[in-house]
């Protein structure tokens, strides 16, 4: 099959949410289907190469109107060349923006499948009900009307809508009317092969001792994840326990939970590692006693995936999630978040009395990449 992906997100870098378009379009050209990928970036930028895709980029993201004016308009001339030869077409997020116009005005195209991997109305309205600010620059503020915008479009404009999660399903019909009979729920996916319980471990890296309980986090550390709720909770838990912050970050917070860390005496007790290449994670989930999400909001993160399928249980906020992988996540109430709340979910883990990681045999036969790339298949072939 001659698929046409159009996404912002493909490695390097391999931050944000590259890594899982890039293991979607890996199990699909193992399975023979032959894919286009219209991405993100400067032509001269370096592309992750890949046997059987072809992946293009489609210019840099400028500040404030770059997703408008720039990139997407490309991508929509780009697409009039080769959706000519696509069977099916595959959009995510904000670069198919202009091609959404496109079929609104009538333009003939193949069969149309558009990710949700959040809602972003969902996202903002429930970011605004927790007081966290939304669109705190001109350019995030542009940005997250011209999402909200493409999202709308590609309602109007798709003929099937894949949410990475029922509480997606919910939020992109209550916002945005999607009808229900075209929406297909199919979870993120993890690279079993890469991400698993065997292998090296990074706490002699680290600095972590034996009997240390090592907290992960990964992820961009930004005020939407509350990373400096970990830090407070650690002062109503022994001093073994740790924690381990894994991932990029933004400046002016990064500054404050430095200032924290120090206010409190917890230099000892809290490790940030900054980017780790995605291909190094595992090592770092291994490091860990219980992965920590405490976010405001998420769509279906895959990093909760990439710590399960590595062994570890989660204590996470801000989503939810049905099935297999709810068996190893102890939910919080993200309308209640505090450092206490977190120490108590983490002393229930160390007390023996939390969720534990489920079967890796039986979690790869559900969230391998091989498996989300056969019901994406499925989907398709309805569709033709």
């Amino acid at each position: 099959m001659k698929i046409l992906r159009i996404c912002w997100e493909w490695p390097p870098p391999w931050s944000g949410l590259a890594p899982g378009p890039y293991e979607m379009t890996a199990a699909q050209a193992a399975a023979g289907h032959e894919i286009t990928y219209l991405c993100g970036g400067a032509s001269g930028d370096p592309v992750e190469n890949l046997d059987g895709v072809d992946a293009r980029r489609m210019g840099p993201y400028r500040r404030l109107a770059g997703p408008l004016f720039t990139a997407c308009v490309k991508t929509a001339v780009e697409f009039r060349k080769e959706s000519r030869r696509a069977e099916i077409i595959h959009g995510h997020g904000i670069l198919t923006l202009w091609v959404n116009l496109l079929f609104l005005l009538g333009a003939k195209h193949p069969p149309y499948v558009y990710h949700f991997h959040s809602c972003a109305q969902g996202a903002d309205e429930k970011n605004r009900r927790l007081g966290v600010e939304v669109g705190a620059t001109p350019g995030q503020w542009v940005y997250r009307r011209a999402l909200r915008l493409c999202e709308k479009l590609a309602v109007k404009t798709a003929d099937r809508f894949i949410a990475v999660s029922e509480s997606i399903k919910k939020e992109i019909m209550t916002y945005y009317n999607a009808p229900e009979e075209r929406i297909s729920v199919v979870d993120n996916g993890v690279n079993c092969d890469l991400f698993s319980p065997g292998g090296p471990d990074g706490r002699e890296q680290y600095g972590f001792k034996e009997d240390d309980v090592v907290l992960v986090f990964a992820g961009i550390i930004r005020p939407l994840k509350n990373v400096h709720l970990i830090i407070d909770s650690l002062l109503q838990l022994p001093e073994n326990v740790k924690a381990l912050l894994a991932g990029p970050w933004e400046t002016d917070y990064k500054r404050m939970l430095d200032d924290r860390v120090a206010e409190k005496n917890l230099g000892e007790r809290v490790v940030f590692t900054g980017p780790v290449e995605y291909r190094d994670m595992p090592r770092v989930y291994r490091t860990g006693d219980v992965f920590l999400l405490p976010s405001a909001t998420e769509g279906f993160p895959k990093v909760v995936l990439e710590a399960a399928a590595t062994g570890l249980p989660a204590i996470a906020s801000g989503f939810r999630t049905e099935g297999l992988l709810a068996e190893a996540i102890n939910f919080l109430d993200e309308r209640n978040l505090d450092g206490g709340g977190i120490a108590d979910a983490v002393r229930m883990f160390i007390d023996g009395k939390g969720k534990r990681p489920v079967d890796n045999g039986l979690f790869r036969s559900v969230y391998d990449w091989r498996i989300k790339a056969a019901e994406l298949e499925k989907i398709y072939g309805n569709l033709l």
